[in-house]
Order: structure tokens, then sequence, then C-alpha cells
């Protein structure tokens, strides 16, 4: 335990030190280009002669860094010139751009819904220009999109109740005796509805009382507000479901700090926490992680198919759960890992 505690703290750090980016979009080496745009691959663009454009929802988040990591990967294997740009978490910004990449004759699109309902009309346009499009991570409401490589979230939800009734009994706690807060992800968005589902649905099956579900949008502000709110109606509460430790933890920690709940992993008073995405510290036991490079890479590989015309037979693709613990937790393939290279 020690080994992972002193991994975790490191892993902290060094995500810490990341930095916040975002304010710009994000390319192949690190450029950057104003007006959340940016454009990578020329010199390699001879070479297959596609373009894609990229959408992506807000490059502050580490998870979606390691989806662009693995989108450049592929492009650049692939010859693929790529437009880059960053909605900053906002649905609207996130139209405009595609609209934009839709005027650019792009020959695909790949993205990541902020909302998944407001998307549907710009994805709307992009098809009526005969543009395809390929969703990864969430899905967009409607039968538009060309393809879909995301995450199994309910399978992920499910995984992250398993493994908090697993971390409960080695800790000496029954599961019947979990009292649990499930902090919500955005339900207006497919990966938080179904996180939710999972959870929720396999938590009952196992016993665990889920006292309250409260949202948080996927905002730490509105993560911390939930913790705050649930342990002053329920002050027993001995554990919780974050469904994206890299979107929303950091306000679960600045709760359980204020309310004088936050005790590392294995510590007499420790709050058990289990989550979905990646992104580890010394406080959160256990895992159910995406594979975001998987995801970025699955993504591409529709969207190449689709730009030179050829039939997808599988358009629908859903990558299951990998569980993080400290038996793995320094596997190079896992995203946290991979951005930190």
């Amino acid at each position: 335990m020690k080994r992972l505690l002193t991994f975790f703290m490191a892993a902290a750090l060094v995500l810490s030190l990341v930095g916040c980016g975002g304010s710009g979009s994000s390319a192949a080496g690190g450029s950057s280009a104003a007006g959340g745009e940016s454009q990578t691959g020329d010199s390699a663009a001879t070479e297959s002669g596609l373009v894609f454009g990229v959408s992506m929802p807000q490059l502050d988040n580490d998870g979606f860094k390691a989806n662009l990591i693995g989108i450049e990967q592929f492009a650049e294997e692939n010859g693929i010139e790529l437009v880059v740009t960053d909605a900053k978490a906002t649905a609207d910004t996130q139209m405009q751009q595609i609209e934009d990449l839709i005027t650019k004759k792009v020959d695909a699109i790949v993205m990541c819904p902020v909302d998944s309902g407001a998307a549907a009309a710009a994805v709307q346009k992009a098809v009526d220009a005969n543009i395809p499009v390929i969703s990864f991570d969430r899905n967009v409401e409607g039968d538009l999109l060309t393809g879909l490589a995301e995450s199994d979230n309910v399978a992920h939800g499910a995984a992250a109740a398993d493994l908090m009734a697993e971390v409960a009994e080695k800790s000496g706690i029954a599961v019947e005796d979990l009292i649990a807060l499930e902090l919500l992800g955005t339900q207006s968005a497919t990966a938080g509805l179904e996180r939710h589902q999972g959870f929720s649905d396999r938590a009952k099956e196992l016993g665990i009382n889920i006292v309250a579900s409260l949202p948080t949008e996927f905002k730490n502000d509105n993560a911390y507000n939930a913790v705050l709110d649930a342990f002053q109606t329920h002050p027993d509460i001995n554990a919780i479901f974050v469904p994206s430790d890299n979107a929303c933890y950091s306000g679960v920690e600045a709760a359980l700090t204020q309310l004088g709940k936050l005790k590392p992993v294995g510590d007499d008073g420790h709050i058990l926490i289990t989550s979905v995405d990646g992104g580890r510290n010394q406080y959160i036991d256990a895992i159910a992680a995406q594979s975001k490079l998987v995801m970025s890479e699955e993504a591409m590989k529709l969207a190449l198919q689709a730009a030179k015309g050829e039939e997808i037979a599988e358009p629908v693709v859903r990558i299951q759960p990998t569980t993080v613990t400290i038996d793995n937790v320094e596997d190079e393939t896992l995203w946290a890992n991979a951005i930190n290279k």
C-alpha cells in the first residue's frame, strides 16, 4: 500500500504540473492558434491528401488531452492533416466551430459533443454537406453519425460499483453497511446518463445503500457543493462514486478537506472512493478506467474508412473498462501515464 500511495502522490504532483490548458487549441508538436483552432500535419498530408476536422469539447481536461494524443498519433501514422478546435465546454461554441469545419470542406469530422442533444443540429449540417461525422466518448442524439467509438459507459458505472464492494470488503466493511453518495455526471450527455445507470443498477444488485444522487455536470464546483450538501444531510456517508475523476474529483477532495474527512487510502476514517476515467491520487481506492488512446484510434479508423468511401461493417465500437488497482497502476498503456511520457 505504501508503494501505491507514493505513486499516487507523485502522479498527483505531475498532473498538477501538466497545466490547465484549453485557452487555445492543441495540436501535434504543442502548437496552438488563436480563436480555438489549430492545424497540424501539413507535410504528412501530402501522403493521403485527407484533412480531418477534430472538434474537442474541452482541452483543459486531461482525459480529452489523452484522446487528442491518440488522434494525433493515428493522423501522423496515416498522413492525415488535422484542424483541431476546442469548444471550451460550451455547446454553442462547438456548433460554430463545426460549422467552420464544414465551410473548410474537411474530409471527415471527428468529435466529442459538449452536449449530446445540442450537437445534433451541427452534425445534421455536416451530413447535409456529405461530410462523415464520427463521435468518440459520447453519442449524439438522433441517427446522424457515420460511426461512434466510446467506452461502454454502463459497464464502466457497473464496474465502479463492483470495485466499491470489493474495496469495502478488503477494508473490513460489509457491503450492506456502505452508505454511498453517488455523484452524477451531465445527464444530457450519454456518458453521464449511462454511468449513472450502470452504477445505480449494479449498486442495487449488490446491496449498496445509495443515500443521495446529486448532479455535478462534470464540474468541480458542482461536485464540491454536492459533497457538502450530502454530508450535511447524511453525515455517516462512508463511500463516494465519482463519475469522472479528471473532470470533477478536485471538487470532491476540496469538500472532504473542508469537512475534515480527507484521509489517504488505508488510513482510519478514510472515505471509500471509486471512480471512472483514470486520473489517480492517494485518496481514490480504485478506478474503472477508460482506454482513451484505444478509443481515439478506433474513431480515427472509422473516419478514415468513411473518408475513403469504404463500407463500415461495424459503425459502433464500445470499449470495456480497465480496472486500475495497485497491481497495474504503473502500466504505461493507461492513458493517465501516457499523457505524462
